[in-house]
């Protein structure tokens, strides 16, 4: 059966600074395995984005 390890970034973007430092975080969590599900923009007073990832793990019973 297929499993999956989750996670949950939140990032703060007021402008180009935040959203390269967003693509650079999202980019490191790629490198060990993982995959974005959904990203949901909060019009908020801090403009937050929430990324949701995933990625497949086996253990050792299958």
């Amino acid at each position: 059966m297929k499993r999956f390890e989750n996670e949950v970034l939140s990032f703060v973007v007021n402008g180009p600074k935040d959203f390269d430092a967003m693509q650079v975080k999202l980019k490191e969590w790629g490198h060990e395995g993982f995959e974005i599900v959904s990203v949901v923009h909060q019009f908020n007073p801090d403009n937050t984005y929430t990324a949701f990832l995933k990625r497949e793990f086996y253990d050792d019973e299958t």
